[in-house]
């Protein structure tokens, strides 16, 4: 027998086996770093689309908000009331739900970290850590201006500002939002001729 007709040896077997046990090491790793980023990048857009349809269903309420004029105290006001953290407001419903009439929303943070519009329903997001509001529009001068308290006044504000800041470690990421009511007139006043106010609705 020559020597092109020998086997192979014991050393060049196992040389062998332990670089095809490398590559099929390297290749495993490779396949769940691919899975976990695969996943990574699913849960990031998840997130992502969980902040954006919150934005989306606040954007729609605020937008259809009506500024409806309270006669309850000793001044006329808006049926608005914002605060730094909170806000109730009148506004069309979803569109789900309609003809329905309008009604009354509240838009806080709850004692679970939820950010929820409507009493009794779901919240639009979890694992919320704080939320601030803002109001701009015109002062008793009428200078125009932001700021964290919009209550009593005789029209709803002309912009709304809306930050959420999440848990620590959060990921997600709330993009500056700002939202301007359709119309921030009560249109169904009277307006008495004397004064120029509002003195029923019609």
């Amino acid at each position: 027998m020559t020597k092109s007709e020998h086997g192979f040896t014991l050393v060049e077997m196992l040389v062998s086996l332990a670089l095809l046990g490398l590559a099929a090491t390297m290749m495993a790793t490779g396949f769940a770093s691919a899975t976990r980023l695969t996943r990574s990048n699913e849960a990031r857009t998840v997130a992502a689309e969980t902040v954006a349809a919150a934005q989306s269903g606040l954007r729609d309420r605020i937008e259809r908000l009506r500024p409806a004029t309270r006669f309850d105290g000793a001044a006329l006001a808006a049926d608005f009331d914002g605060g730094p953290t909170s806000m109730t407001f009148v506004a069309l419903p979803p569109i789900a739900e309609r003809p329905s009439p309008q009604r009354r929303f509240h838009l806080e943070v709850d004692e679970n970290g939820g950010l929820v519009l409507d009493d009794g329903q779901a919240a639009l997001l979890s694992g919320v850590a704080d939320l601030r509001l803002a109001y701009f529009g015109p002062d008793a001068t009428g200078v125009l201006h932001w700021t964290d308290d919009w209550s009593a006044r005789p029209t709803a504000p002309e912009a709304i500002r809306i930050d959420v800041t999440f848990a620590p470690g959060d990921r997600r990421r709330w993009p500056e939002m700002i939202v301007r009511p359709a119309t921030t007139v009560d249109t169904t006043c009277v307006l008495d001729t004397n004064t120029g106010k509002c003195r029923g609705r019609s």
